[in-house]
């Protein structure tokens, strides 16, 4: 999907109702997950066909395939991560952004729109745009401090982003993203 897509869904999503933004949402996170099932299964059989091709043909068990090790699952992570960043500095929030951060996205939502005053932000796509930001952030630096030379220059531009947007209570509002990571 490409960004400007995924950027629109999100769009449409603040603009839709409430009760059709959870249905979008769910449905999102469901089609999400079967294509991240798809997409390793794909592997395994290219995996499977390839140690079979190595192997000269054989029909012997194919050998078994090893987990990623945790720093490998952590860069991947970082990798989806870092690419909801818009140009601009800002993370999209959406789908992927909760299933990074390990957050239903309609408690996300819920705690966006409970903060909605304190951001002072009357549209919706861009309070949600500063909160995924934020959000973005305090995963990186409490899941992935280990990586922080990797994503220091994304952490750097998505704060100056943030400090052009001028919110007065950015500290309060930061707390709460590392409460529920």
């Amino acid at each position: 999907m490409a960004f400007e897509d995924m950027e629109k869904i999100s769009m449409n999503m603040m603009k839709s109702g409430r009760g059709a933004r959870k249905a979008d949402m769910d449905s999102q996170a469901a089609i999400l997950r079967i294509e991240r099932e798809l997409e390793s299964a794909r592997r395994k059989l290219g995996n499977i066909r390839s140690d079979k091709y190595k192997s000269g043909g054989s029909t012997s068990a194919p050998t078994s395939i090893s987990p990623p090790t945790p720093a490998q699952l952590s860069r991947k992570c970082m990798k989806q991560l870092l690419a909801l960043q818009n140009t601009q500095g800002a993370f999209i929030f959406s789908v992927q952004l909760s299933e990074i951060v390990g957050v239903a996205l309609s408690s996300l939502q819920d705690i966006l729109d409970s903060r909605s005053a304190v951001l002072q932000i009357d549209d919706d796509a861009h309070r949600a745009h500063v909160w995924a930001t934020i959000l973005a952030l305090a995963y990186l630096k409490k899941k992935l401090p280990d990586l922080a030379d990797e994503w220091e220059l994304v952490d750097k531009k998505a704060r100056k982003w943030l400090a052009s947007q001028k919110i007065l209570q950015q500290g309060a509002i930061f707390e709460a993203a590392e409460g529920l990571l």
